[in-house]
Order: structure tokens, then sequence, then C-alpha cells
């Protein structure tokens, strides 16, 4: 069990390095950024037409997941 814990850890390091160059950005950020309020990025998310992770309380943005909806709308 310890050795499957530690590969996860390792999975865990690995996938954070992978992301090094793409950033979580906040609600608001994205919501400046495509001209959009918070409140609607947030209701995208809900919806399911915006991929999103949960940082502590916060919600939060990968920019390649802003770039992909940008790329189908």
């Amino acid at each position: 069990m310890a050795k499957d814990s530690a590969k996860s850890q390792r999975d865990l390091i690995t996938d954070l390095d992978s992301h090094q160059n793409d950033p979580l950005l906040h609600l608001t950020t994205v919501g400046r950024c495509i001209g959009r309020h918070g409140a609607t990025v947030r209701s995208w998310i809900d919806q399911g037409l915006l991929k999103a992770v949960r940082v502590g309380s916060l919600w939060k943005v990968r920019k390649s997941e802003v770039a992909k909806l940008l790329s189908h709308s």
C-alpha cells in the first residue's frame, strides 16, 4: 500500500509539472479576458461548458480551457 501511495504522489507531482505553462485563472480574470462577468463564467462551469478545478474554497480555470472555449465559440 505504501508503494501505491508513493506512486500516486509521484503522479501528482508529474501532473503538476505538466501544467507549468498552463496557469490557473480566477473566474473574475477569465471573465475580464473574454468580456463576460465572473458569474457568467461560474454558470458555464455549472453547465459543464467550461472545466474548472477547486483550489481551497475557490474555483479556478486553466488557461488552456479558456482557449478551448474561445476556439469553439
